[in-house]
């Protein structure tokens, strides 16, 4: 028996957005040492401006009495995408990070028990949004969490 779901739904997360067409390519477990030169990416796991390890949390308490029964699992992976482009254009990198963000909504959407089978539904909750112009370029940055609910 898993002490917890929470490396299951990574995983699945990674795996589902991967097989995707529009995030193929994109999605990253983690940050790589590479992240500054990727123009769009998708990154699970992580925030990129706080580098801390803080990857997620879980909760859990009994689903119901009686022999050995299943424990409800609540939790959240933290996740980023970014895009970021050589030019002085904001609108570029925004429109391309909310399209990313659309597209690992969409996953979750159509397939909100990432082929889990103790996976009730994973959900995307959109959070901090950040934008900007650094010497490199123009860049969004979108900090998200996919909240799950499963059975352990």
């Amino acid at each position: 028996m898993a002490a917890s779901q929470w490396p299951a739904v990574v995983a699945a997360l990674l795996t589902q957005l991967s097989a995707d067409g529009t995030l193929a390519g994109k999605v990253y477990d983690g940050i790589p040492v590479t992240a500054e030169s990727i123009a769009d990416g998708v990154f699970i796991g992580v925030v990129l401006d706080e580098d801390t390890g803080d990857a997620g949390s879980i909760e859990q308490n009994w689903h119901e009495l009686g022999g050995i029964p299943p424990k409800d699992e609540t939790g959240w992976i933290r996740c980023t995408v970014v895009s970021q482009r050589g030019d002085t254009d904001l609108s570029v990198p925004r429109t391309a990070a909310f399209a990313l963000l659309a597209a690992v909504e969409s996953v979750c959407r159509t397939n909100y028990s990432l082929s889990l089978p103790d996976l009730l539904w994973a959900q995307v909750r959109a959070g901090n949004i950040r934008q900007g112009q650094t010497p490199r370029g123009t860049f969004c940055e979108i900090e998200f969490r996919v909240y799950y609910s499963a059975l352990i």
